[in-house]
């Protein structure tokens, strides 16, 4: 808001009026502006699927070959259908960790984010305001990334989107290294991507691994607690970073450094458990 007042001279009362207008338009408009039917997109299935030109989200998961064998399984790829063997399992254990550093890795971005720009700006006031304003404003675009992470959740299951955001962690670690001010923009933009990619691949994830007996809600409610306690960790990791400055530039590459890794291992067991859970099925 301050950032738009003093640079453009727009008034704060247009600012909030256009937040509060905006939501409420946008979900009025949402059946005009994210049809079933993208002709682009219809145009790119036809070609990948040879045999026909559904609308785009028509084809349900039961009709989809390759998750027949994931439907006719209650309890998902690793065929748990308790909570106490879900949770004795080691499977969860290492989706958490997954999870938990992610959390971890954007939310040590995001409370450090303007003490890192003062050090790599040399205290510069003018820069360090702009690009927190730029950040904060950024944060609560992110719903415009939605019809890309449904495109690639539907059409390219789990394994994908843990591949991209691996890779987006491991931008995110490198480029943080790079004392450049006008390459943090492009850091940003991966940030609130993962955040949000994040917060859409993890239920669904979990609710393939387990399937829908126990309700993927209870699970995905563990793992996130779980994840939100290990996230506790940034107040000590804060602490260090205002404390020795520094510790910026070896912190956040280490935590995205994880991400990479434990994504890794993540997208590899996904095409593990699926081919076992065809496997048995067959």
């Amino acid at each position: 808001v301050r950032l738009l007042y003093v640079t453009f001279g727009i008034s704060t009362h247009y600012t909030f009026g256009v937040y509060t207008i905006f939501p409420i338009g946008l979900f009025i408009l949402s059946p005009i502006i994210f049809p079933r039917d993208i002709p682009m997109l219809t145009k790119w299935k036809a070609k990948r699927n040879k045999t026909h030109t559904e609308p785009l989200f028509e084809k349900s998961l039961n009709e989809d070959p390759v998750n027949v064998h994931e439907e006719k399984d209650p309890g998902g790829w690793l065929n748990q259908t308790e909570l106490k063997q879900i949770i004795v399992g080691w499977q969860f254990w290492y989706s958490t960790a997954w999870g938990a550093m992610n959390l971890t890795a954007t939310y040590f971005y995001i409370e450090n984010l303007n003490t890192f720009l003062k050090w790599i700006t040399d205290g510069d006031d003018d820069k360090v305001n702009l690009g927190t304003y730029v950040f904060t404003f950024l944060l609560p675009c992110s719903a415009v990334f939605t019809p890309i992470t449904s495109f690639l959740l539907d059409y390219f299951g789990t394994e994908m989107p843990v591949l991209i955001m691996s890779v987006m962690s491991l931008l995110t670690g490198t480029i943080c290294l790079i004392h450049s001010y006008w390459l943090q923009y492009v850091v940003m933009l991966l940030v609130v991507f993962n955040r949000f990619f994040y917060f859409a691949t993890a239920p669904f994830l979990l609710s393939k691994m387990y399937g829908e007996k126990i309700g993927p809600g209870t699970v995905y409610g563990i793992f996130l607690c779980l994840a939100g306690l290990v996230n506790l960790s940034n107040y000590a990791f804060s602490s260090i970073v205002l404390n020795k400055n520094n510790m910026f530039y070896v912190l956040e590459p280490v935590l995205n450094g994880s991400c990479f890794v434990l994504g890794l291992g993540v997208a590899f067991l996904i095409r593990r458990w699926k081919n076992l859970s065809y496997e048995v099925v067959k």
